[in-house]
């Protein structure tokens, strides 16, 4: 009986499965840096000068981690499997039906190949089977891969992550205060005074029962309405 030179297609096919999802895995990693990068700058940034409340910022913070995990998960770890195989991949049809989507002038072909190479083995189907591989085997089945899509988002990850890195170079004191306080999510932090005071009393020493005046100076944006003086 002829031999089917299916071999040459399922070996096509295999690579073509592994690309497939080592580019999804990429996109995934891209993504996860993308989503952990925005949204960490602008929580950092809001808690600088919001000085939001311990319970905000825990919502906020655990929210922060079931996005990242579920991202790490859906866009990561599900392709990873699939690529390692430890859970169900993508057939053959469904690859074939990818491929053939780019291959639109013999977008059936792939397809009948392999419905056909799973039936009943006989010299007329393996001669029709060896026929249509003669003519699929040139395609080239990675090119039905969107890479394209991958660098041009690989190029709008890098800009706007290059632009949130000046940005945070910028104001980095704000950033490294907003996230050290965002980090300690249950502790509370007083926003600091608008204006300083500068004691200009050379003492605040006076006999008993006399008066005494204290002189204040105050530098800011805004002054108290009330100072108080504790005394001891």
């Amino acid at each position: 009986m002829m031999q089917s030179n299916f071999s040459v297609i399922e070996s096509k096919l295999d690579d073509f499965v592994r690309k497939f999802y080592s580019n999804r895995i990429v996109v995934g990693v891209l993504l996860l840096l993308l989503v952990a990068a925005v949204s960490l700058f602008s929580v950092f940034m809001i808690e600088s000068f919001a000085f939001m409340t311990p319970i905000v910022k825990t919502i906020l913070f655990y929210f922060l981690l079931f996005v990242f995990a579920a991202v790490f998960v859906f866009f990561i770890g599900i392709p990873l499997c699939k690529l390692l195989k430890i859970i169900p991949y993508i057939s053959y049809e469904e690859a074939a039906g990818i491929i053939s989507e780019y291959f639109s002038d013999s977008s059936d072909m792939l397809l009948n190949v392999i419905q056909l190479n799973r039936g009943e083995s006989n010299d007329f189907l393996v001669a029709a089977i060896n026929q249509k591989i003669e003519k699929i085997s040139p395609w080239n089945f990675t090119h039905a891969i969107n890479f394209q899509k991958t660098w041009k988002f690989l190029y709008v990850s890098g800009g706007i992550l290059a632009f949130l890195l000046l940005m945070s170079y910028f104001f980095r004191a704000k950033m490294t205060s907003g996230a050290s306080r965002f980090m300690n999510y249950s502790v509370y932090y007083q926003p600091d005074n608008p204006y300083t005071v500068r004691l200009l009393n050379d003492s605040l020493k006076c006999a008993n029962g006399d008066d005494f005046t204290v002189l204040l100076e105050v530098d800011g944006p805004s002054s108290p309405q009330d100072v108080y003086v504790k005394t001891s």
